[in-house]
Formats: C-alpha cells, structure tokens, sequence
C-alpha cells in the first residue's frame, strides 16, 4: 500500500521543511521530497498543521495494547511489548523511572 503524508511539517537534515511530502510503501520510508503533488495510486494523508518527522523513534514509552509496564506482572510485560512490535513505528524501551517508588520496586 502507496500513502502520502502532505501539508504538514517536515522535519529533514537540513531543517525544516513546508509543503512537502513523505511517501510510505508498506511502512517504510520511500521519499521525503519538497513536492506536495499527489501521487497516483497513493492514499493521501492531509497533515495540515502538524509536524512529520520522518524516522522519529519515540522513546516513551508507558506501556501498550491495554497495558502498563508498572503493573508488574509478565503478562503485562508481554502483552504491551508485543503491541509495539506489530507496530511498524516503534519499538518499547520501558520505563518506570517516573512511577511511585512502590510500583518502581514492584515491576
């Protein structure tokens, strides 16, 4: 699946970029090109306002697929690591450092 992210943003090596897009072929970066001409065949994503940072690896992480990292059981563990690893976006570093110190110790 072809998809275009226009209008927003861009955040590239040499700065930011306005009017441009980002082309995505099945979850991976393809293009980041200052044209924001639709491409044939390739869902649009209208990112009017926002910004895109191609790349970007969110390192905060609390937990996923309905779970925390704090509740401290393997089943959470497990279940919230495997919802970021179907995700094609991101990747969990878990993090408990800004919990209570009573769930710190607990997971």
């Amino acid at each position: 699946m072809l998809t275009q992210i226009i209008n927003g943003h861009i955040l590239t090596p040499q700065g930011w970029m306005k009017d441009g897009s980002v082309l995505i072929s099945d979850g991976k970066i393809l293009e980041v090109t200052n044209s924001d001409l639709a491409v044939i065949g390739a869902t649009v994503i209208d990112a009017k306002g926002m910004y895109i940072v191609p790349g970007f690896v969110s390192m905060h992480a609390h937990g996923g697929g309905g779970h925390d990292f704090t509740e401290g059981t393997a089943e959470a563990f497990r279940e919230a690591t495997q919802a970021h690893l179907s995700s094609p976006h991101s990747l969990p570093l878990a993090s408990t450092i800004s919990d209570r110190p009573y769930t710190r110790a607990k997971a």
